[in-house]
């Protein structure tokens, strides 16, 4: 796992393993062609393959929020939005550049440039604040219709018939 990881993120053999949906869609083509029957088999290595590396403890996939929700019943107290949104948001930086350079390696086009890394980030950093501003702005509203609601005397979240 680790040399496909750095393979993927430019450190290592472009050939150490870890493949987008256009590498593993021309394998599965492969094996079609050659025993369908075995494209059962093969869609089940790829389940179980997702479900593994789904359990590792790297941000953004679950086996990382297990992780955080164990320090958070040790610490006795929840991880500060702050610092959940940092966590966040690097976790999806190094899912989007590491997605983007594994499709880019399926393509055939080699590695990821420094300029398309940048232009990665620049659009990332673009819809990270664009979400924060977005979620500012429903917290906002749904802080006015609470208040509203209770000054009125009704319940929070109904509305009149």
């Amino acid at each position: 796992l680790i040399p496909a990881l750095a393979g993927a993120l430019g450190g290592g053999s472009q050939d150490a393993g870890l493949q987008g949906p256009l590498a593993i869609s021309a394998t599965a083509r492969r094996i079609a062609e050659k025993n369908p029957v075995l494209l059962l088999d093969f869609a089940a290595l790829i389940s179980v393959n997702l479900a593994v590396f789904n359990a590792l403890p790297i941000p953004g996939l679950d086996g990382f929020q297990f992780l955080l929700l164990g320090v958070e019943a040790l610490r006795g107290e929840k991880i500060g939005r702050a610092a959940r949104n940092i966590i966040d948001s690097t976790a999806g930086l190094l899912f989007l550049f590491l997605v983007t350079n594994v499709l880019i390696s399926d393509a055939g086009l080699g590695r990821i440039t420094p300029a398309a890394f940048l232009l990665t980030l620049a659009v990332t950093q673009l819809v990270f604040a664009g979400t924060e501003a977005a979620i500012a702005q429903q917290d906002a509203i749904d802080t006015t219709a609470t208040s509203s609601s209770k000054a009125r005397g009704g319940r929070g979240g109904e509305t009149g018939r």
